[in-house]
């Protein structure tokens, strides 16, 4: 093969062995095709919901178009060669090169190598951030969990050293919930932590964290919030939730929580530091009659 062509597909490959999505994958083979080979890369995938990372407009989702049109390049191209080169995740590539490159064998052979590869990296890669995010997310509200609180937690106040952006933390208790688990049923509890978590995801900004620490306790991240401003947003949370009629199993609920506040690094110099105050606050909340907002503000 020549030297020097060799070199190019080998420089484009490690190129493209640098980039996750399938896009820049084809757009660059599809390049490389042209601009050496006299020929193209064309798909027909059987997974519509890649197609709009795939490239245009060698991307076919119908069968029939697509034999179509294949029968019309073998026609106008009598001197070129069409062959399926890979079949990788019900996606079938195709390449067109004229019959005049005598190096058309090792190049085919090198796409199927590379474009397998490549599709397994990328299966292994989704399938490590969804288990990742499995390991994140709460089983029952689907909201993110302890585990990535105290991860998150971590990352704020390590980048406080770097941006100096505080952040205030809400610790949110549903006030008597074991009295509506216990004479309603798990289902029905269980289902006012979901409306609960939705409630709440509609109410922060999308700047903000939301979590299920456990039991009937959510934490809000208030990202670049004092203290004296994060107090009024509890108070926000504190009517949204206690406005809100829920309904599960044909009962009609109307909740209230009682939620703590602390900021860091007003209140705290780390994770565990700050979680610990917000949770004693909600507690003070509690002592003080539920249905409340209190302020490591008012404390410290």
């Amino acid at each position: 093969m020549n030297n020097n062509l060799y070199n190019q597909f080998l420089q484009l490959l490690s190129l493209i062995g640098k980039k996750e999505n399938f896009k820049s994958i084809y757009t660059l083979v599809d390049s490389f095709f042209n601009d050496y080979l006299d020929g193209y890369i064309c798909v027909f995938s059987c997974t519509a919901k890649n197609l709009s990372e795939l490239r245009n407009p060698r991307i076919y989702t119908n069968k029939k178009q697509f034999e179509t049109d294949l029968d019309k390049i073998k026609t106008e191209n009598k001197n070129g060669n069409l062959v399926e080169i890979a079949t990788i995740n019900n996606q079938i590539i195709y390449c067109y090169m004229n019959y005049k490159n005598k190096d058309f064998d090792k190049i085919k052979q090198y796409c199927i190598e590379f474009l397998g590869s490549h599709h397994k990296r990328i299966d292994q890669l989704n399938e490590i951030k969804n288990l990742k995010k499995l390991s994140d997310s709460d089983d029952v509200t689907g909201l993110s969990n302890q585990r990535k609180l105290k991860s998150d937690l971590k990352y704020l106040i390590t980048n406080f050293k770097k941006t100096n952006e505080a952040f205030s933390l809400l610790f949110i208790d549903i006030d008597k919930y074991k009295d509506v688990n216990d004479g309603y049923g798990h289902v029905v509890g269980t289902d006012l932590l979901k409306q609960l978590g939705k409630l709440l995801t509609s109410t922060i900004r999308e700047t903000d964290y939301l979590y299920r620490y456990g039991g009937d306790e959510f934490v809000v991240i208030l990202n670049e919030i004092d203290e004296d401003v994060a107090e009024q947003v509890a108070n926000r949370f504190l009517k949204k939730v206690c406005d809100y009629n829920f309904i599960s199993l044909g009962h009609s609920f109307h909740l209230s929580v009682s939620i703590g506040v602390a900021t860091f690094p007003n209140h705290a110099q780390n994770e565990k530091d700050i979680l610990e105050i917000a949770d004693k606050m909600m507690y003070e909340a509690k002592k003080n009659g539920r249905g409340i907002v209190c302020s490591a503000k008012d404390l410290i």
